[in-house]
C-alpha cells in the first residue's frame, strides 16, 4: 500500500531523478510506474525526461568523429601558450576543419 502512495503522489524533483536514473540503469517496476505516471500528467517533467534523452544520445555520440583545428590555428594557439605577451600575427580566415582520415 505505501509503495502505492509513493507511485501515486510523485513529486517532480522525484521524477526527474527517475528519468536521469533510467538513462543509466533500468528502474525497478515501481520506479518506472510512477515515471511514467507523473510524466503522464506532468508536461513539464515530460518535457525534461525527453530533453534529457536527447541530450544523452547527443553525449552518446559526441567524438565519434575526430575534428582537427586547421595547422595555422594550432600554431597560433600554441604560440599563445608559450608566450601569451607576445603580439599575435594579423588573423587570417582559417581552412574549413577537416575530419581524422581524410
Amino acid at each position: 500500500m505505501r509503495e502505492l502512495w509513493r507511485i501515486l503522489n510523485t513529486k517532480c524533483e522525484q521524477a526527474s531523478t527517475l528519468a536521469s536514473h533510467a538513462l543509466d540503469e533500468p528502474l525497478s517496476w515501481t520506479d518506472r510506474l510512477a515515471l511514467a505516471g507523473h510524466t503522464l500528467i506532468c508536461r513539464s517533467c515530460r518535457e525534461f525526461a525527453r530533453q534529457l534523452q536527447l541530450l544523452h544520445r547527443a553525449a552518446a555520440t559526441a567524438g565519434t568523429t575526430e575534428e582537427r583545428l586547421p595547422e595555422a590555428a594550432r600554431s597560433r594557439i600554441a604560440n599563445t601558450l608559450r608566450d601569451p605577451d607576445s603580439p599575435s600575427p594579423p588573423l587570417k580566415p582559417d581552412p574549413p576543419l577537416t575530419q581524422s582520415g581524410d
